[in-house]
């Protein structure tokens, strides 16, 4: 019969104690104690062995890309706002969306790209809040009356918007920058009158005959 390594530990402290009670005091300490190294080693290679086993039965595998559409990935926070005197729902963006959010900043003036950063925070708010169906809670149209509402309460869900949504400090620094100048019209150059050329000698006009 093989004894697993949890029973080879208990017969050979079970030993060591018979041992003891018998009066074998002659060397019975040293004897004791080698047993009692022994048993130690047996239960950490127990250990050892069970941990391996464990790590290789939770391997990562790959991933098909039915699990990748079928993965619920998007995560929601309810986020009290007491100006409004209730909770708001709020889902982490798709990749579609954060780019329709990022597009939107900026904006075609002329023939230049312009920073558009008006209801900044509204609109990833609108984009953000959905009801508990799951639908969006805001339409695209009412961003602006959505940004006319309490700067305290949007600044709150921004901020959990945009932790949801992967969107770190310096994203929104870069996206919230400062708006480019409008574009100059074009500059009028004045040129100054030359001065007269000198007149040469010959140039000059003859004198009046004197009388």
């Amino acid at each position: 019969m093989i004894l697993r390594p949890e029973g080879r530990i208990a017969t050979v402290a079970f030993t060591a104690a018979f041992a003891g009670s018998c009066g074998f005091h002659v060397r019975a300490g040293q004897w004791i104690s080698a047993a009692i190294d022994a048993a130690v080693t047996a239960l950490l290679t127990y250990i050892s062995l069970r941990d391996l086993r464990r790590a290789k039965g939770t391997r990562m595998s790959l991933l098909s890309k039915g699990e990748i559409f079928a993965a619920d990935d998007r995560a929601t926070e309810d986020v009290h706002v007491p100006e409004w005197g209730g909770t708001v729902r709020l889902r982490g963006l798709s990749g579609a969306e954060r780019d329709e959010f990022e597009s939107s900043v900026n904006k075609v003036v002329g023939n230049k790209v312009v920073r558009d950063t008006r209801n900044f925070r509204a609109r990833l708010v609108a984009l953000s809040a959905i009801n508990e169906d799951g639908t969006a809670l805001f339409e695209q149209n009412e961003v602006a009356a959505l940004g006319r509402r309490s700067s305290a309460a949007l600044s709150r869900l921004f901020d959990a918007a945009c932790r949801l949504s992967g969107l770190n400090d310096e994203d929104v620094e870069a996206l919230e920058g400062n708006s480019e100048p409008a574009p100059s019209g074009p500059s009028i150059s004045v040129s100054q009158p030359s001065s007269a050329p000198a007149l040469s000698p010959n140039s000059w006009p003859a004198s009046a005959p004197t009388s």
